[in-house]
């Protein structure tokens, strides 16, 4: 995994990984309907997960020496901060706890 390139397949309802060169091009994380689509990713070297974020506002993480099945939320709609199509993010592992930060398209 540290040598893979990451994006969210908006379209596909998933976040695709592939090695550097392009070739075995997979799906790391099936995510499923368009209203959960991802919509940006991170990975964090320092802590070895997958962040990402979603149009209906949640934010989540997986780590990635896993097979993408094992799905951490972090924040939702109704966890106090109600901003949609989260499009930006970015993670500090160099902090405890970790810090997450997100920017929407409305704020």
């Amino acid at each position: 995994t540290r040598c893979m390139m990451y994006w969210a397949d908006y379209g596909a309802g998933a976040i695709k990984r592939a090695h550097l060169d392009g070739s075995g091009v997979m799906d790391f994380v099936k995510i499923g309907s368009s209203d959960i689509d991802a919509v940006s990713v991170w990975r964090s070297a320092a802590e070895d997960m997958l962040y990402w974020t979603t149009r209906n506002s949640r934010v989540l993480r997986t780590p990635l020496s896993g097979d993408g099945s094992t799905i951490q939320e972090l924040m939702t709609w109704s966890s106090g901060y109600f901003g949609v199509d989260r499009f930006g993010l970015a993670v500090d592992a160099s902090v405890t706890p970790t810090r997450v930060y997100v920017a929407d398209q409305y704020d």
